[in-house]
């Protein structure tokens, strides 16, 4: 009986059960799972998957930081100009920067050309001293 049992156990790896591994995220750990697993959990995955896109993420981070910034100030800023001519050096103080990226449009509502940051519309008198924020109607 003791020799059956031995067998049994030994069997287990060929029918597909527990295989001993080590995760693949670089902790080492060791653990019993499936033959294709490659990590403990999920949050070990987690972490792989996370330094991966934080490389390829890598060149574009000062880009995607400024597109923020822009975001974050024409929202504050909407809510002082909702429409009307503000001061552009304001949001040039705050950080706002006008070579970021943006998508130039030209709405019927302003008959001008206009640049677009999703949800804002924004454009700025010929002398670059004044600012007009606006949402467009969808």
């Amino acid at each position: 009986m003791e020799n059956r049992r031995i067998n049994e156990i030994e069997a287990i790896p060929k029918l597909g059960g527990p295989h001993l591994k080590i995760c693949e995220c670089g902790c080492e750990l060791k653990f019993f799972g499936r033959l294709n697993q490659k990590y403990l959990n999920l949050d070990h995955k987690s972490k792989v998957n996370n330094q991966i896109r934080s490389e390829l993420n890598k060149p574009l981070k000062d880009a995607l930081h400024q597109i923020k910034v822009n975001y974050r100030l024409l929202e504050k800023f909407y809510g002082i100009s909702n429409g009307k001519k503000i001061k552009f050096s304001q949001l040039l103080a705050s950080g706002f920067d006008l070579n970021s990226y943006f998508k130039q449009v030209k709405l019927s509502e302003t008959e001008k050309p206009c640049r677009r940051l999703e949800d804002y519309v924004f454009y700025i008198s010929e002398d670059f001293t004044e600012i007009t924020i606006f949402k467009p109607k969808k």
